[in-house]
């Protein structure tokens, strides 16, 4: 009998301590060198309160409006270069793009339930600029793209 009193309890407190996995889509080099979660975890650039305003799609690429939540907390600049080539000279509003993330159906996924949902997002760089993500801590979803940069 106390067998079965025990189950429910023991129950409660896996539900608790379970970590949920973090679901990441984006460039599969990224992903399976372990770069995005290097990037969702040190990020050089990151700004919180993120919400997509409107999706448009550019051939294999994504173009993503937003705006930023004014309530937020401030931008964090680890690496000391505030406009990183993620967000344009306005970080309150703008666009994004995210190279070729029409054919990955994960990641269009994620950024159609974002963008359905209002779901605020962290976006975040890595400090050589190469990396760049959007982050939605509470559904536990990322989305990670390698990023063009000329030289």
């Amino acid at each position: 009998m106390a067998l079965l009193a025990a189950i429910p309890v023991a129950l409660l407190l896996w539900l608790v301590w379970k970590q949920p996995r973090l679901r990441i889509a984006g460039s599969l080099e990224a992903v399976n060198s372990g770069a995005a979660r290097r990037l969702i975890e040190t990020p050089g650039l990151k700004v919180d309160g993120i919400y997509i305003t409107e999706i448009i799609e550019l051939g294999d690429d994504l173009l993503v409006g937003y705006r930023r939540d004014p309530d937020t907390s401030p931008i964090d600049e680890t690496s000391g270069d505030r406009h990183g080539g993620a967000l344009p000279l306005d970080p309150e509003e703008g666009q994004m793009l995210l190279p070729r993330i029409v054919r990955d159906q994960h990641g269009m996924l994620f950024v159609q339930r974002w963008y359905a949902d209002h779901t605020p997002l962290a976006s975040l760089t890595s400090v050589d600029r190469k990396l760049f993500g959007l982050l939605d801590r509470r559904g536990g979803m990322a989305l990670v793209v390698e990023l063009s940069v000329p030289t």
